[in-house]
């Protein structure tokens, strides 16, 4: 919840997913998000539309911004902890966010942004050098 937000309107809400069955649906509601099944614990990153300025509640606002930026944050904390997590995306997709608010019972003004998985790696994995000069302009295109 440090991370940056519009206006500060701080438009997050975060469900902690700990219990085994509510896991297991999600892992067999996506086929890109069976490692829920196993991992400690899963955090649904959602949007709460009724803390939106009334004029972003028209055009979507900045929510996906400050939950993003919240995500990232989750992330990176717990790859300082030596913990792993995965970002498996949901929004945009409108069928993805009706299956993921159906599994999780989510009142109509949260929209899920993502299910992040949080675990033990079983593995070490090296990091990925994903630099590309040619996607960097100084001062002008």
């Amino acid at each position: 919840m440090a991370a940056p937000t519009a206006a500060n309107q701080q438009a997050w809400h975060f469900v902690v997913v700990t219990d085994q069955e509510l896991k297991d649906s999600i892992s067999d509601a996506f086929q890109w998000t069976k490692m829920v099944r196993d991992c400690a614990f899963a955090v649904v990153v959602c949007g709460d539309m009724l803390k939106l300025f009334d004029g972003d509640r028209k055009d979507g606002g900045f929510w996906t911004l400050d939950c993003s930026a919240a995500s990232e944050n989750m992330l990176l904390a717990a790859h300082a902890l030596g913990l792993g997590g995965v970002w498996c995306g949901i929004y945009p997709e409108e069928d993805r966010m009706a299956r993921l608010s159906a599994i999780l019972n989510l009142p109509s003004n949260l929209r899920p942004l993502n299910v992040i998985s949080f675990g033990f790696p079983e593995s070490t994995v090296a990091p990925k050098d994903k630099w590309d000069p040619l996607k960097v302009s100084y001062n002008r295109f």
